[in-house]
Formats: structure tokens, C-alpha cells, sequence
């Protein structure tokens, strides 16, 4: 998911007021479970989404439905001034935004495994260690499984790849070959 700018300064933002206050886990954990209630629910969405609907109807409604439950006034501030903005469909990038932002504090990069059949937790581990070294922060990797992999490993970490695909290696070797026949 590409994070606009514009996601990034609201994440920044509440993650530096919720470290001050010693809450910033607290608040990502509040984050991504409304985050998972706003998005799943396909109502709800279309609420968010919808052109028709004016800030002020949506700041009234998120005011409704927040009373009585349990979510700290900084994510109600947060979902209000987004809604009064016209830019609650941006929520979820802020989500993942904040999340970075937190990573960045902890010293932690996120990353992805592609291959072509699914990668033991052993060797996940294995390569977490492997990047931690490489790029000197604590690495956290999520396997994916590719049908349009032939074969082989990718990591990619942050603004690193580390590409050792079977469709990495033809790719360079056609590119090698248009090259000498020119």
C-alpha cells in the first residue's frame, strides 16, 4: 500500500502526542481494531467513501457512534478532524503510517518473503536474522506464496530487495542477451 504524504503527517502527528503521553501502543492496538471494523463492514465503508455525505453529517454520525464505548479521545479527535477534513477514506493509510512511525521508534523493519511454495517458520526466522544484520535493525518478515514465482527466494526489506527468483535470473539474463545482440 503506497502511504501519501498527507497520511503521514496525521500519523506523525498522533504518534508523537501518544508517546508523550505514554500511549502509543495503546493507541495502535485501538487503531487497527477500529481500522478492521470501519473497513470489513461494507456500510460503513460506503459511509466513509461517500461523496453525498457532508463532513458535518459524518462528524455527527462518528459522534453517535462513539458515545458509551471505550476508545481514547485522541483516535475520536483523530476520526473527527479526518471526517471535517473530507479525507476519512485515508484512515487506513494512516493506520499503516502509524504503524511505521512506531516500527521507526523501535528500531524495527518490516519486510516481505515472495516464493513459489510456502517458507518454514524456521527459515523465516533464519532470514529475519540474516536482514537484522544486513540493515542493522531489528527485521520482521511476512511469507507470501507466488503462483507466478518459478522457483527461488525474494526478500524485500524496507528499500532493500534481495531478488533470487528464478524470473529475477531470466529476466537479467534476457536482458544480458538483448544487450550483445546490440
Amino acid at each position: 500500500m503506497k502511504i501519501s504524504e498527507v497520511s503521514k503527517r496525521y500519523a506523525r502527528a498522533l504518534f508523537q502526542l501518544a508517546k508523550q503521553q505514554n500511549r502509543h501502543e495503546k493507541i495502535y492496538d485501538e487503531l487497527s481494531q477500529l481500522t478492521k471494523t470501519f473497513f470489513e463492514d461494507e456500510t460503513i465503508r460506503n459511509f466513509i467513501r461517500s461523496p453525498l455525505m457532508s463532513s458535518e453529517d459524518k462528524d455527527k454520525m462518528i459522534e453517535v457512534s462513539f458515545q458509551g464505548r471505550e476508545v481514547s479521545q485522541e483516535i475520536i479527535s483523530l476520526i473527527r478532524l479526518l471526517a471535517k477534513n473530507n479525507r476519512l477514506m485515508i484512515l487506513e493509510e494512516v493506520v499503516t503510517a502509524y504503524l511505521l512511525e512506531s516500527d521507526n521508534d523501535h528500531g524495527i523493519a518490516r519486510g516481505t518473503i515472495r516464493s513459489a511454495v510456502p517458507v518454514s517458520q524456521s527459515k523465516i526466522s533464519e532470514l529475519e536474522k540474516i536482514m537484522s544484520n544486513v540493515i542493522s535493525k531489528k527485521v520482521q518478515l511476512e511469507a507470501r506464496s507466488s503462483v507466478s514465482e518459478l522457483g527461488g527466494i525474494a526478500v524485500q526489506v524496507g528499500g532493500w530487495t534481495f531478488d533470487d527468483t528464478i524470473n529475477s535470473h531470466l529476466r537479467r539474463l534476457n536482458d544480458d542477451l538483448k544487450r550483445r545482440a546490440n
